[in-house]
């Protein structure tokens, strides 16, 4: 009796630590503070513990069907899924199918766990999702197809196999596909090797009106080796611009693909931007992600501001790589700068919305800079920057130093790395977010040494 609680206990404990390990990830892959290293040491844990729990079948097997009766976390719902496609339990994996068809809240949760199974395990699934396709049920067949294209983003194997299928044809050349499964289609065209089906695709994408759709086709055209690009970029950077320079959701994600394209226009774009006092944080990123050093002192002058200044330290770390806490510049609690900054910039958001409840501070995850700190390390080591050249983590914008900050730079700076490089070498990007496992792999596979070569175009 002992031995079964504490069997029950220990499968509780390693279903919260996938849970909450994975959730907490969500916020971390894209963190200006943690590098690959750290990311590959907590995703290490999440295997471990989806390992452990995965021996403990017949305590583990109970647990999850307990849990399946009550309402789900997208944690714990990642968690059982990825044990049901560990046990391979068809059971299981089809109650998984319908609670994601049930409950739209899960279906990220539900694409993750395909991320995190081994490719046979995810096939197991697919097929399921086949034979519940056969329903002809509108959304099923939408989330069917999609699942099987992020599925195939994460898996290459797969991808493989998908394009020799008749299945690949009806989902990427299917002109009455959903919305979902066209997005869906364009998310691959970023990351998966080149396929003649998604240039069409692409094509089609920027006449689209749903605008998520019109960004990842635009910023496939330009990114991807496509004939059709040259004829197709204009109408493509117009996309881009368009969502860019307004309070569009997209926004971020489409000037990020404009930075890292290096786009010819950037001059024209930055200064319409500035104009905008509600994209003024996005515009202190954008002069990170484009990585000139003739930026450092216009960013410099935020380095006080009780808003701005975490996102501008934050810029000035992705391009020259210094980092507050191991270079000096970390602001100090107990100096008098926070009453400074206020006088300085009345009119910015104070520290309450009311008099009771505190605002939440923008970019708070960040650390906070210290301006004289930070002007004091210029000082010393501006004489390595070229105002010629494009810098990202401190180093030239090279295909090897790209490859270098994929290894062992800070997430956000990967991020950047991996849409730059591919910029440069047209093909398929390292998906920044996927498990440690898989970008190891990617890396492997896509080293430097005659593999990358210089845009041309």
């Amino acid at each position: 009796m002992f031995a079964t609680s504490t069997t029950s206990v220990l499968c509780d404990q390693y279903l919260d630590r996938l849970a909450f390990g994975w959730q907490r990830r969500q916020g971390e892959v894209l963190s200006h503070v943690l590098d690959f290293a750290a990311l590959n040491i907590q995703d290490n844990i999440l295997t471990l513990s989806a390992q452990a729990l995965s021996e403990m079948n017949e305590t583990a097997g109970q647990l999850i069907q307990r849990k399946l009766q009550d309402p789900l976390m997208a944690g714990e719902f990642f968690a059982l899924t990825w044990y049901a496609l560990q046990q391979g339990s068809k059971s299981l994996q089809n109650a998984c199918i319908g609670l994601v068809q049930a409950v739209p809240t899960l279906r990220a949760a539900y694409a993750a766990a395909l991320e995190w199974a081994s490719p046979q395990q995810v096939w197991v699934t697919l097929e399921l999702w086949s034979n519940a396709k056969k329903s002809n049920h509108e959304q099923t067949v939408a989330l069917s197809d999609t699942f099987t294209l992020l599925a195939a983003i994460a898996h290459p194997v797969l991808f493989e196999q998908l394009c020799g299928s008749p299945r690949w044809q009806n989902i990427a050349q299917h002109h009455d596909a959903s919305l979902l499964t066209r997005i869906a289609v364009m998310e691959c065209a970023q990351f998966v090797s080149d396929h003649q089906s998604l240039e069409r695709a692409a094509a089609a994408g920027l006449q689209a009106q749903n605008s998520t759709l019109q960004r990842l086709a635009a910023q496939a055209i330009l990114y991807r080796p496509w004939q059709s690009r040259t004829n197709l970029q204009g109408q493509a950077l117009h996309v881009l611009q368009t969502q860019a320079l307004s309070d569009h959701p997209l926004a971020k994600e489409s000037l990020l693909a404009l930075a890292c394209w290096h786009f010819f226009g950037w001059e024209e774009i930055m200064p319409k931007l500035a104009q905008q006092e509600s994209q003024r944080s996005l515009y202190l990123q954008a002069l990170g992600w484009r990585g000139n050093v003739t930026s450092v002192e216009e960013l410099i002058e935020y380095l006080d501001h009780p808003e701005h200044a975490r996102i501008a330290g934050a810029a000035l770390s992705m391009l020259t790589g210094s980092l507050p806490a191991h270079d000096s510049w970390l602001h100090k609690p107990d100096d008098d700068k926070p009453t400074a900054q206020k006088k300085a910039y009345p009119n910015a958001n104070s520290d309450v919305d009311d008099a009771n409840i505190p605002a939440a501070k923008q970019h708070a995850d960040l650390p906070q800079p210290d301006k004289a700190a930070f002007k004091r390390w210029w000082a010393t080591h501006a004489q390595r920057f070229s105002a010629s050249k494009s810098f990202l983590g401190g180093l030239p914008e090279t295909p090897e130093n790209l490859y270098t900050t994929l290894r062992t730079g800070k997430q956000a700076w990967r991020e950047v790395a991996a849409l730059k490089l591919q910029a440069r070498q047209h093909g398929p990007r390292l998906q920044t977010t996927a498990p440690s496992k898989i970008q190891l792999q990617w890396l492997a596979t896509h080293s430097p040494q005659g593999v990358i070569r210089e845009r041309t175009a």
